[in-house]
């Protein structure tokens, strides 16, 4: 599969670009818009950012779990009882 095809299916990807989008959105808005309001974004951005890095570190760590568990059978598990 193409690489960038693999990058524009992953979730950290995107909520990464969210995450970046976003602090840039806020700072130009304030900068530009509102410079009395600097601190309210510098403190929105603040706020968002750690969790913008915890869910990337979680969808990780599941992304890692799921590829160093076991193999599972796509059976049903009635099948296998009945057997």
């Amino acid at each position: 599969m193409n690489p960038f095809q693999l990058l524009f299916q992953s979730r950290k990807f995107w909520l990464l670009a969210f995450d970046t989008v976003a602090s840039l959105v806020f700072f130009f808005v304030t900068k530009y818009a509102a410079p009395n309001a600097i601190e309210d974004v510098k403190f929105v951005i603040a706020a968002l950012q750690p969790v913008f890095v915890m869910l990337i570190y979680a969808i990780a760590k599941e992304d890692a779990a799921a590829k160093s568990a076991p193999y599972i059978l796509d059976e049903d598990p009635a099948d296998l009882l009945s057997e």
